[in-house]
């Protein structure tokens, strides 16, 4: 079999979920140095064949990244200490305050990221939310009133967004 075969059988939204959880290994503690070293070749293989295929094959890029986990990952090299990136899970949300974190992830988000939902929740991170709070908070405070913005004002504290 030749090498195009090969890329043409390939599950792209498949390895696209593949390359999320070796993300997750590699993030996780317990990983040694020279593990994470290996599992980093891999995804580097990963991105020049998700690469490939946007630029040479014209698979469409939204078949092939996940935006949400591409910023992770690039987040996640910014620091040479290795420090974590803290998500929505780092904090402690009411179930109220998370399902507005929802709503307003869902309302004011870029559209390039995944539907927030109790499923994929505990994955965004902290800086994308502070960052769409801080960016969008005179129009959700226009949109609010009595309890709602007081749980609003509870999720901004939560989230030390000033």
């Amino acid at each position: 079999m030749k090498a195009k075969e090969i890329l043409k059988n390939i599950d792209w939204s498949e390895l696209r979920n593949q390359k999320r959880n070796l993300l997750e290994v590699i993030n996780i503690n317990e990983v040694n140095p020279e593990q994470k070293e290996g599992l980093e070749g891999i995804m580097a293989l990963i991105d020049q064949l998700q690469d490939y295929a946007c630029d040479e094959m014209n698979i469409p890029s939204i078949h092939v990244y996940d935006f949400e986990m591409e910023d992770k990952e690039s987040e996640f090299k910014l620091d040479d200490k290795c420090q974590e990136i803290k998500t929505l899970n780092d904090i402690n949300l009411t179930d109220d305050e998370k399902h507005m974190v929802m709503s307003l992830v869902n309302n004011y988000g870029s559209g390039q990221h995944p539907v927030c939902e109790e499923v994929t929740f505990n994955y965004f991170h902290l800086q994308y939310v502070d960052k769409l709070i801080k960016d969008n908070t005179d129009k959700i405070i226009t949109n609010l009133n009595g309890e709602y913005l007081e749980l609003f004002q509870s999720i901004k504290n939560k989230l030390q967004i000033v």
